[in-house]
């Protein structure tokens, strides 16, 4: 009876000055909260990558109480402070080449690994070269000379889309402006550029490798004011997010009535800027291999065992089951060069009707919308990494629904053709199918008559 009494009065205290103690209360809890993050964070310079990651990851945990458990409870960081990769601003438009609505949740300076010479291991280097074994962790572009910083950097939102689906990350500029305004009016700017060169999906959570000019000090000036005005909007606002990423602007101010007169504001902005080129070149090469696919399937029952984009070259290439002995299908072995041929003038047909191509979510807890009950889907296993409880879809609009984490043209004309270059038995049981299309395929034909104007020339003949 007296625990019911002291709830009661000290609820009806609360809202009688619920005005007076709001402010004071948010102000300083939240001040503490990010200095205690900023002090982390003020001074430390990780030897690896791998030692960033994971204190990135403990100050993501310092700033929420929300968490999601797998069945094999691996805990992940789902929707907590920032937007979980299948969900990010990339994947719902994949047109976007900037964006200014997002805000800084965490970071962590790390040193660029560097190898020593050394002339009694040359023995060795041959041996490394030749190894297979992959990283533990993604490892960054090398810094361009001993001034860079390295910084790993957790956004609220994204649309640098992280590695994943055979789709290589994006690559661009991170942009942070501070304005602060004394009580005088009188206002000075400080702006860091970061180059993002890599994204990676790490339990969920997008993480950017970042390298910039500036000095630690300089960055932590900007840093670790925009992750103070993060925490206070994510508590002032009782949300698990640290921002509404659907405003149109992500600039925040910092201010404080208790403190001095001379006490200044101060605006955090985040831009984001993508290299488009590369965006461009990555959704078109992908959404064609999603084209091809399925008329693959659809019409010649003919399933997608892998797909390489070949980001350094100007063709990709799709290895296709091709089992002769399978009653699924009746082909002889030597048919697959005239199939393959029909499925290319098909795939153009396709683009030619400017069909859409959108993203869609699929809720795992609803059993109406559960994978199996999807008709005409098409899926491969889904990653022992998944987070989250949605998963994205692709569809073109009558062609097509598949599960896919990746960026896409939002219809089929933007494709503009897709030429197959090469069509060969891989293996005894694999077809491969070399393509391109958009600014590879017009490179290929811009190169290909450079040549034949080149060779006529040296031959003093027509291309007749």
């Amino acid at each position: 009876n007296y625990t019911m009494i002291f709830r009661t009065r000290l609820v009806t205290f609360l809202i009688h000055h619920q005005n007076t103690l709001t402010h004071s209360f948010t102000a300083r809890s939240m001040m503490s909260s990010s200095s205690a993050i900023s002090s982390i964070n003020s001074s430390t310079i990780f030897q690896s990558i791998q030692e960033a990651q994971e204190h990135v990851f403990k100050n993501i945990k310092s700033c929420s109480n929300i968490y999601d458990t797998n069945d094999d409870g691996h805990e992940n960081l789902y929707k907590v402070i920032t937007t979980p990769c299948g969900e990010l601003k990339c994947q719902h438009d994949s047109s976007l080449s900037t964006l200014s609505s997002a805000n800084v949740v965490a970071y962590a300076a790390y040193n660029n690994p560097t190898v020593k010479k050394n002339k009694n291991v040359k023995k060795n280097k041959k041996k490394q070269k030749n190894s297979s074994d992959p990283d533990p962790v993604p490892v960054p572009v090398a810094s361009i000379n001993n001034n860079t910083s390295n910084y790993l950097i957790v956004l609220s939102d994204s649309i640098f889309f992280p590695e994943g689906g055979g789709q290589p990350s994006d690559r661009g500029l991170l942009t942070i402006e501070k304005k602060m305004i004394e009580k005088n009016n009188d206002a000075r700017e400080e702006t860091i550029v970061f180059r993002v060169n890599d994204a990676q999906n790490v339990k969920g959570i997008c993480l950017l490798t970042c390298t910039t000019q500036k000095s630690m000090e300089d960055v932590q000036s900007i840093l670790s004011s925009s992750i103070a005005t993060t925490t206070t909007t994510t508590n002032s606002n009782n949300s698990s997010t640290c921002t509404d990423t659907d405003t149109d602007s992500a600039t925040m101010e910092e201010n404080d009535d208790d403190t001095s007169a001379n006490e200044a504001t101060s605006k955090i902005q985040v831009t984001q800027e993508l290299d488009w080129d590369k965006r461009v070149d990555g959704m078109t090469q992908h959404s064609s291999q999603h084209l091809i696919s399925a008329v693959a399937l659809s019409e010649f029952g003919l399933d997608t065992v892998s797909f390489s984009l070949r980001p350094d070259s100007l063709v990709s290439y799709i290895d296709f089951a091709w089992d002769t002995d399978s009653s699924d299908n009746s082909y002889n072995d030597n048919e697959y060069e005239s199939i393959f041929a029909k499925i290319e003038t098909i795939v153009n047909e396709h683009i030619r009707c400017n069909l859409s191509m959108k993203p869609t979510w699929l809720d795992t807890d609803n059993d109406d919308e559960s994978l199996q009950n999807k008709e005409g889907l098409r899926s491969r296993l889904l990653p022992d990494g998944l987070t989250g409880k949605k998963i994205r879809l692709v569809e073109i609009d009558g062609i097509d629904l598949n599960t896919c984490c990746g960026t896409h043209v939002t219809n089929l004309s933007q494709l503009q053709m897709i030429k197959f270059f090469r069509v060969e038995k891989f293996k005894s049981n694999i077809v491969r199918v070399f393509f391109s299309s958009r600014e590879r395929l017009m490179k290929i034909l811009q190169g290909g008559h450079v040549r034949n104007v080149m060779l006529m020339n040296k031959l003093s003949c027509t291309e007749d």
